[in-house]
């Protein structure tokens, strides 16, 4: 449920930035609210036409190669311009959603409904066109933070539409036209160079061959008896999906509805209650992708991390965008969706890192806690910060080390007597400490757990 805060006078209301709308349920927002944020509460169809971006609550479109949606909202009686599946706004207790269906195939016989038939749905928003963001080419390279509220969709938590699946080429293609949908609902595998339920997808033309951009990272929530793209193979296992590792370069071989490279997936026993994700992506230093992927779930600050490979796959040419939709014709899957909302930059739930900080109790430069995690992995490769990588590069080395020296200086420690040899430089009372600049950072006193990168 999100909650809006109360302001008296509607006008205010009207204009207020996004950023005066708590968003998150599980988290707190982000210092100063994320950047975007699709609050589950309009489904407007939008124009058709060139891209409008006028669609669900005004910044989204529909007109892109992934994309036949009618426009039309689920249930009523099925024909062209309103064919089965479509988006509709419901709304269950205190909570808004979007229901996202697709029933697989309706321009096949017997129900033959034209294009647009919704056989698939897919949406972009403009990054771009969002207040404050800086640069938009490289919003992916630069680090950023995805959060979304959603559960795979079934009838007893809303309208939703019976199976229209094709003869041939569709998930569960020998089921027939009208067949009711699903007990336990259909979920949803990245496709087609890595598209997918929630993607954010970078332009970029950065060539640094240190911090790949470029491509599309995308989450889905799976079943374990989604079928992947030979129609008989069941998934097998139930949880968020998102691109496979494949290389160091974007790639179109990504993708677990392909069985493509090496599947990335994070266990949830049950999808069709809602859970929120909370989501850093930035690229990948030592993981043998282009990106490395922190997952936080349902309030948890532990992060499971993944590497992956982006994709190639692009719906709108030069721009940078988020996705969401379910926009396959061989698959079908019904999802909803509570919120999707994204902010620039690497942003932890529970609120701001602590310097100095490697075992996450929320007190920056201990000794020996922080710093022993340092000396033991100096200039070695790591993966977390809870190995000492405090300025996240995948790498122990004098910048961590430098970071954790502020913070002990900054809280009242010194460094008489400590051991420093590891440093491969002369004892601090000499050439160390000209190594190590004086940062005078305080530190003050948060629960903190988690790898920000």
């Amino acid at each position: 449920m999100k909650v809006i805060l109360v302001i008296l006078i509607a006008a205010a209301w009207v204009f207020a930035p996004i950023e005066a709308r708590a968003v998150s349920v599980a988290y707190e927002d982000p210092t100063g609210g994320w950047t975007y944020a699709f609050l589950g509460d309009a489904a407007a169809s939008g124009s058709l036409g060139a891209p409008g971006f006028d669609a669900m609550d005004g910044t989204w479109d529909r007109e892109n190669g992934s994309d036949s949606w009618d426009g039309s909202a689920l249930g009523g009686t099925f024909a062209a311009g309103n064919a089965p599946g479509g988006v509709s706004a419901l709304t269950q207790g205190e909570t808004n959603f979007i229901r996202l269906q697709d029933t697989g195939n309706p321009t096949a016989a017997p129900t033959s409904i034209p294009d647009p038939s919704n056989r698939r749905i897919f949406l972009g928003h403009n990054i771009a066109n969002d207040t404050g963001v800086t640069n938009p080419d490289t919003v992916v390279t630069d680090g950023v933070t995805l959060s979304f509220r959603a559960r795979v969709a079934t009838a007893a938590t809303g309208i939703i539409d019976p199976m229209h699946t094709a003869a041939t080429g569709a998930e569960n293609f020998g089921v027939a036209h009208g067949t009711p949908w699903p007990t336990e609902g259909d979920g949803w595998l990245g496709h087609d160079g890595g598209k997918g339920v929630f993607g954010i997808r970078e332009n970029s033309g950065n060539t640094d061959v240190t911090r790949p951009g470029r491509g599309v990272v995308s989450f889905n929530l799976t079943l374990a008896d989604d079928l992947q793209s030979d129609h008989a193979t069941p998934f097998g296992t139930t949880g968020l999906t998102m691109n496979s590792l494949n290389g160091t370069a974007p790639s179109g071989t990504v993708d677990p509805f392909q069985n493509e490279g090496t599947i990335n997936v994070l266990p949830i026993a049950d999808l069709t209650v809602f859970h929120e994700f909370w989501i850093n992506i930035q690229p990948d230093q030592s993981g043998g992708g282009t990106h490395k992927v922190d997952v936080f779930l349902d309030g948890s600050e532990i992060a499971n991390t993944f590497h992956v490979t982006s994709g190639t796959g692009n719906d709108y040419g030069g721009l940078s965008y988020l996705a969401m939709g379910v926009g396959g014709t061989p698959q079908m899957g019904a999802i909803d969706v509570d919120f999707f909302a994204y902010k620039q930059g690497i942003h932890l739930p529970g609120g701001p890192l602590i310097l100095g900080d490697t075992d996450g109790d929320g007190i920056g430069g201990e000794f020996p806690d922080d710093f022993n995690p340092i000396r033991a992995n100096f200039r070695k490769s790591v993966t977390s910060r809870e190995m000492g990588d405090l300025v996240p590069n995948g790498i122990v080395d004098f910048d961590d080390f430098r970071e954790w020296k502020a913070a002990h200086l900054g809280g009242g420690g010194s460094l008489e007597g400590l051991d420093l040899g590891f440093l491969n430089v002369p004892e601090p009372s000499t050439g160390a400490l000209a190594l190590v600049a004086m940062l005078g950072i305080g530190v003050r006193r948060r629960r903190r757990s988690g790898f920000p990168a």
